[in-house]
């Protein structure tokens, strides 16, 4: 097994490949599991050596074989994912790289929200989820769809924050929202039915705004989870609930609202507003629990404020359905 490094040394052995490379670091940005380095064509994702129990990139094993999963996942849904690079060190394999395109600001989602989404890049976006999710269905995806999953999901959460209540969320809003769930997942029939009607799918597990970009009009979608299976196998309408969910936090309700109707008209879906309320409500609190994961970590006042804002928004869903 090869042995394990420093992660400011995997940091320093990154940079000098890419360097190697004559390419020139132009920015450097960070999220809770990765680093990613972006030149001026190419954009290389490291991810960091941490353990989470519900993801393990501790060795270089395990980070070689993400990186490679993550590449093929991508693929699905997005043109910029090249493949994976190793980086050597004294003939060592130490650390993967995941190679991508670098993507324009202009391409990206954000950026046409802020002047200005055309309805076609809406119904590109659209067509797009939809052609994903008529996958090959299979018993272990569909086994995810089950309303014991469901509630076991619900419960993590509401376990992971107990020692959040009176930081990032009320008592009172911890209880109202336990119990909102409480009484809609006692609703086992509807649950079934999303089962056999062949909702249940392989997605995405991330659909944020950050994660959504055009190009020649045509709608993709990148950085899907592929650290743990069961964070993607779920409703389609989950999947794309989260999308719904960041929407509305942003302050594109009205842009949430269109895409809503857009989706329920190409699925023909009825009657699921309570369903994606209760989603919505699902994915704020998930939001909520990481920010506030990170606030206890780093001490950050913006995790903070984020954390609270999303349990907010959880208690309004919850209020809905």
């Amino acid at each position: 097994m090869t042995r394990r490094l420093k992660q400011s040394e995997l940091e320093r052995q990154a940079k000098n490949f890419i360097i190697s490379r004559s390419q020139t670091i132009e920015k450097i940005e960070e999220t809770h599991i990765s680093t990613i380095y972006l030149t001026k064509q190419f954009a290389y994702k490291r991810k960091k050596p941490l353990f989470f129990g519900f993801l393990d990139y501790r060795t270089v094993e395990k980070r070689e074989e993400y990186c490679k999963k993550e590449v093929s996942l991508n693929q699905r849904l997005s043109n910029i994912y090249i493949g994976t690079e190793p980086i050597y060190l004294n003939g060592e394999i130490i650390d993967w790289l995941v190679v991508m395109r670098r993507l324009k600001e202009n391409q990206m989602l954000e950026s046409y929200l802020k002047t200005g989404l055309p309805d076609e890049l809406i119904d590109s976006f659209i067509e797009k989820f939809y052609r994903f999710s008529l996958q090959k269905r299979s018993p272990e995806i569909d086994r995810f769809g089950d309303i014991s999953v469901i509630e076991s999901n619900w419960n993590e959460n509401f376990q992971q924050t107990e020692d959040q209540i009176g930081s990032t969320i009320s008592r009172e809003q911890f209880s109202k929202i336990k119990e909102s769930v409480e009484k809609f997942c006692s609703k086992k029939e509807l649950f079934k039915e999303r089962v056999d009607m062949g909702a249940i799918i392989d997605g995405h597990g991330d659909i944020r705004i950050e994660h959504i970009y055009f190009e020649k009009d045509q709608a993709y979608l990148f950085d899907c989870i592929e650290f743990n299976d069961r964070f993607r196998y779920q409703d389609r309408l989950l999947d794309f609930a989260f999308l719904l969910m960041d929407l509305e936090y942003n302050g594109y309700g009205e842009i949430s609202t269109i895409m809503f109707g857009k989706y329920c008209k190409r699925f023909n879906e009825k009657g699921v507003d309570n369903l994606c309320d209760f989603y919505k409500c699902y994915r704020a609190y998930v939001r909520g629990k990481v920010e506030g994961f990170m606030y206890k970590e780093g001490k950050n006042e913006k995790n903070l404020k984020r954390a609270i804002d999303y349990f907010r928004l959880s208690e309004q869903y919850a209020d809905r359905f």
